[in-house]
């Protein structure tokens, strides 16, 4: 399928691509390149039930969250979603406890080098042997 890019840049997903991915009006688009092409990963948005504040009572510990922050929390929170599904792909004997292992042994690795975040993805995808259109962000 093939869209021209608007004078804004802008192109339209095909509506195959939009009701078989389930993409509503409202969802976050999530762009990055890889190689020569670019990723998209949708994220639908947030519900109207939020739990926001729901423990506020029980603590007197307060997170400022700004909106940076969120955004590279929900992005670190989408990858680590991504490839938990493919190491299940990969190993679908795999235990709960190892799929944490793996999860949280990526999360560790990813925050404590963030300049190395590409490299860490790519080395992990090949590991797993899913190709970028299948996992990443």
């Amino acid at each position: 399928m093939a869209s021209k890019v608007g004078t804004k840049g802008q192109i339209v997903i095909a509506k195959e691509i939009r009701d078989e991915l389930g993409i509503e009006p409202g969802w976050t688009a999530f762009q990055q390149i890889v190689d020569d092409h670019v990723e998209i990963y949708f994220l639908p948005p947030r519900h109207n039930r939020s739990l926001y504040g729901i423990l506020a009572d029980k603590s007197n510990i307060r997170i400022p969250m700004t909106d940076d922050a969120m955004h590279e929390a929900t992005e670190l929170a989408w990858t680590l979603h991504v490839f938990e599904d493919a190491f299940m792909d990969h190993y679908p004997d795999a235990s709960d406890e190892e799929i944490d292992q793996f999860v949280n042994g990526l999360r560790v690795e990813l925050l404590a080098n963030p300049n190395k975040e590409d490299e860490i993805l790519a080395r992990t995808r090949k590991e797993l042997g899913a190709h970028p259109v299948e996992v990443g962000r």
